[in-house]
């Protein structure tokens, strides 16, 4: 405490603005330290790095300045778990999961979620032991001034040292509620100022307190000068803040002569802070504004999706993939005031609801068709078990490949038993055509065979020698062509070979016998027609060969009605050479018509003989 006579004590020399303590002074480095680490780049961290940071920060910086990280890192989890959450639902729904069973929980988010109530603990600890100890502040200082009232009041030779004990006491207490600092701020110096006007016991002592808070006053003028020179806007305007209490709680009175200058010279400063403070708010508000924009851009292209669109699970997982895409970039745009923020967040979390509902109408709408798909799959088992012992080696194969398309084509069934139904089935397919490969690889060995045994008949063939005698030519003929039936197919590499070998043979054979050509022609088509009952695909080429004879008596027909239009308009009969001529051509085409009307019945006799 200071003594009032000792006059070096009380220069302006040995006075400071603040008094603050070492370890005082190391918090606050501290804290301005973390402040300046984390601040500027928090929200860009990754989740876990948030989680290590609060972890920092929270023992060491003041609650006030907490709420911003909390509340950034309070936004930044919860999109992270929406986020985690619709990728997981998705996956669920999509393998068949059901909506009312589904339930999500993210280990990270447990982490923040505690480490959030555990800050908000302490915010409410904080802020209610701030409001009672600035109560208790609120009734010392009060009762400080009922003292300064009193010694005042008893107009007595007051020691100076009782009022600077008192000033001393009132700078040692800290803040009172706000709604009754102006009033009590006030009252005290108001009797500080009495105190002084009264005061004549001393006259030098009280000129030596008004020089050394004119110095201290000045100096304060000097500090919030410096505060207009600073880059660092905010933190600077802070320390104004603290500047104008120190001014208001821990500076006494001064001379009447310099009170206005002295205070319009540090309300200068103010103002000049304030008109600053207001020109960077209103370059933010401009700012904010176009993030507000490039947020409500983001909410309309969500709105914008065209849900008719998304016809497959893989439409909507890309469409998911771009909401997600958009949610990032929403990340990226910078700080809104609080009532933007809300508005364009409210937004686009209901434009994505939106979206999302439509996706969960989507997979309903695919569970529903699922239900029947187990059944489905059973169904198509069941043809095929029904077919894997049959020796109906082309017609069953076809079914079976028609049976792998319906399997292919119908829904999947998201169950337990999808995958047993599938290796049956599999084994249903395998098990025929591998019974069907084992025919065939022993049919091949019998085509080999044959193949040898046409060759060497074809030899033989080549040898004959035709007499004179058509009729028992003609028999010898017959005998050729039914042993060569008898024989059977070859291998198709070597089909064209042996049979356009004894086609050429037999035609060359035919040609030489004495007979005419009706005959001949009647012989070769009975030898192709019995070719081509012998191939395996003998079904599809006889009925060509009909599609073709038909078609060709159609053509006949046409032909023939034209002629007997053109020989009715030929006036003189037999007696005109047209009219001859166009007889001979009706008679040629009616005898080509019943040559092939011959031909059909033949086939149809071929084949009965042939069955």
């Amino acid at each position: 405490m200071e003594n009032p006579i000792e006059q070096d004590q009380l220069s302006p020399e040995k006075l400071e603005i603040v008094h603050e303590s070492s370890n005082e002074s190391v918090e606050v480095n501290k804290e301005a330290e973390l402040l300046k680490k984390y601040q500027e780049n928090f929200s860009e961290l990754a989740a876990e790095e948030m989680l290590t940071v609060l972890e920092e920060i929270k023992a060491a910086i003041s609650i006030p300045k907490l709420k911003n990280f909390f509340d950034s890192a309070s936004k930044a989890f919860k999109q992270l778990y929406e986020k985690e959450k619709e990728v997981v639902f998705t996956t669920f729904i999509a393998e068949g999961g059901k909506e009312e069973d589904f339930k999500y929980q993210s280990p990270i988010q447990d982490k923040f979620r505690d480490l959030f109530q555990a800050y908000k603990k302490q915010r409410a600890n904080y802020y209610q032991q701030m409001e009672a100890n600035q109560l208790q502040n609120f009734e010392d200082k009060k009762a400080i001034v009922e003292q300064l009232k009193a010694l005042i009041d008893r107009n007595e030779s007051t020691s100076f040292q009782d009022f600077k004990e008192l000033q001393e006491k009132w700078k040692g207490i800290g803040n009172v509620p706000s709604k009754d600092a102006d009033n009590l701020y006030k009252n005290f110096h108001h009797h500080v100022d009495r105190f002084f006007d009264l005061l004549n016991l001393d006259r030098e002592l009280r000129e030596v307190e008004f020089r050394r808070n004119l110095k201290k006053k000045e100096d304060l003028c000097i500090a919030a000068e410096a505060l207009l020179e600073r880059e660092d806007f905010y933190p600077a305007f802070e320390e104004l803040q603290g500047l104008h209490r120190i001014w208001k709680e821990e500076v006494g009175a001064v001379a009447k002569e310099f009170r206005e200058d002295v205070w319009n010279r540090f309300q200068e400063a103010t103002k000049i802070m304030h008109s600053k403070r207001h020109a960077l708010y209103e370059a933010q508000k401009v700012e904010m504004e176009i993030h507000f924009s490039q947020r409500l851009v983001l909410v309309e292209k969500v709105k914008s999706i065209d849900i008719t669109k998304l016809e497959s699970h893989k439409d909507w997982q890309e469409q998911i993939q771009e909401i997600n895409a958009l949610r990032e970039e929403w990340k990226t745009i910078g700080h809104l005031n609080k009532t933007q923020s809300q508005e364009s967040w409210n937004l686009f979390i209901a434009a994505i609801k939106e979206f999302n509902h439509h996706k969960n109408e989507f997979y309903k709408l695919i569970k529903s068709r699922q239900k029947d798909a187990l059944k489905i799959k059973q169904s198509i088992l069941e043809k095929a078990e029904s077919l894997k012992e049959s020796e109906d080696w082309k017609g069953t194969a076809e079914k079976l490949k028609d049976l792998q398309k319906d399997w292919k084509n119908s829904p999947k069934p998201y169950s337990k038993d999808a995958d047993v139904i599938w290796e049956k089935f599999r084994g249903a397919c395998n098990h025929f055509f591998d019974r069907r490969s084992a025919h065939f690889d022993g049919m091949m060995v019998e085509l080999k065979d044959n193949y040898t045994a046409k060759k060497s008949l074809l030899d033989e063939f080549n040898g004959i020698e035709l007499g004179e005698d058509s009729k028992a030519d003609l028999q010898l003929l017959a005998e050729c062509n039914k042993r060569w039936k008898a024989i059977g197919s070859v291998p198709r590499e070597h089909k064209n070979e042996i049979d356009n070998g004894y086609k050429s043979l037999m035609d060359s054979l035919y040609g030489k016998l004495r007979l005419d050509e009706k005959e001949k022609r009647q012989i070769q088509f009975k030898m192709k027609i019995e070719s081509i009952l012998a191939n395996d695909n003998a079904d599809y080429k006889i009925q060509k060969e009909r599609q073709f004879l038909r078609s060709k008596i159609d053509q006949l027909n046409k032909e023939l009605k034209q002629y007997e239009n053109n020989r009715m308009m030929i006036s003189g009969g037999d007696n005109n050479p047209f009219y001859k001529e166009v007889d001979k051509l009706i008679q040629k085409h009616q005898r080509q018509i019943d040559t092939i009307r011959e031909d059909l019945k033949l086939i149809k006799s071929l084949e009965s003989s042939n069955d």
